[in-house]
């Protein structure tokens, strides 16, 4: 998916169990729901070609730029597009996960809550059967 930034952060011994990006679904529906707004739009002053340029720039960069990983070691979520960011958090400093899930899509969120932080500290949105991410999760930090 994107090794050269797993590449770039994967400490000596660490080594890549998993990698995922928000859903297929997700970004289909972002791309649909662009267009739905988008042409009643385009009579006022051409605002709908805006908002169907953004949905179908998100359809093809979505997954690029923004990318999941489960190592032996720890969770790394990297995102971005013009300026990227790095958010890490070791297994052993994980207190709680909770997950939500549309029992119509499959489509849901992550929450990682970590020692000493207040609310949830990572939320990985938009994730394809996140109970099963959960259960990689599970497994790799014990």
């Amino acid at each position: 998916m994107n090794n050269q930034v797993w590449e770039k952060v994967l400490s000596k011994g660490e080594t890549l169990e998993y990698e995922f990006s928000i859903s297929d679904k997700s970004i289909k529906g972002s791309l649909i729901g662009s267009i739905i707004i988008g042409i009643p739009l385009l009579f006022l002053w051409g605002l709908g070609i805006i908002v169907i340029a953004m949905g179908i720039f998100t359809f093809f960069t979505a997954k690029k730029f923004n990318n999941y990983a489960l190592t032996n070691k720890r969770i790394l979520i990297h995102s971005g597009w013009i300026a990227t960011k790095l958010t890490s958090v070791d297994y052993n400093k994980i207190t709680d996960i909770s997950v939500t899930e549309s029992a119509v899509t499959h489509l849901g969120k992550i929450f990682i809550n970590t020692a000493g932080s207040m609310g949830h500290e990572i939320i990985l949105k938009n994730i394809q059967n996140p109970y099963e991410i959960k259960k990689k999760i599970d497994e790799l930090k014990n």
